[in-house]
């Protein structure tokens, strides 16, 4: 995939020196109805280098997948609602009734709920962690807490 294709899909990230000319939109994230309570990190080592699949600001979440070190999450999420033609043709996923495919092999896939509390589980393992990611703030970590807030999580991440 070139730049181009990957601008058209995350917006300006992926364009030349983007640092020094583009400003984010400060209200992308949603707000959270109880702010986590805040301690010192100590160290770095719990920091999570994290990453959704999904294509459009209204689509499903496709795959949550993670990492801390030598541990790493990756788990594939049944979609809600048909994938269409041109995220498939970006990331390789179609799907078929209860079933997900990758490049035409099935890939294990389950409910949304399910994946977002395995991987609230996996980082309570960690413990206290940090999410860190490409495009987190406009991207990722806007369409996680809508995810959560979708089957009654957001609680549990905070």
């Amino acid at each position: 995939m070139d730049l181009n294709e990957k601008e058209k899909i995350e917006g300006t990230t992926y364009r030349t020196a983007v640092a020094m000319s583009h400003h984010a939109d400060d209200y992308t994230i949603p707000t959270i109805s109880q702010p986590p309570k805040l301690t010192q990190i100590k160290s770095v080592d719990n920091l999570v280098y994290f990453d959704i699949d999904s294509l459009a600001r209204d689509t499903d979440i496709l795959q949550v997948a993670a990492c801390c070190g030598e541990k790493t999450f990756d788990q594939y999420v049944l979609p809600r609602k048909s994938i269409s033609p041109s995220s498939s043709r970006v990331t390789g996923l179609t799907s078929s009734g209860c079933v997900l495919f990758l490049h035409g092999s099935p890939v294990c896939a389950i409910p949304l709920k399910e994946a977002l509390t395995l991987f609230l589980d996996w980082l309570q393992d960690i413990g206290q962690v940090v999410l860190v990611g490409h495009n987190l703030k406009v991207f990722d970590f806007p369409r996680l807490l809508t995810a959560l807030r979708a089957v009654n999580l957001e609680t549990e991440f905070q």
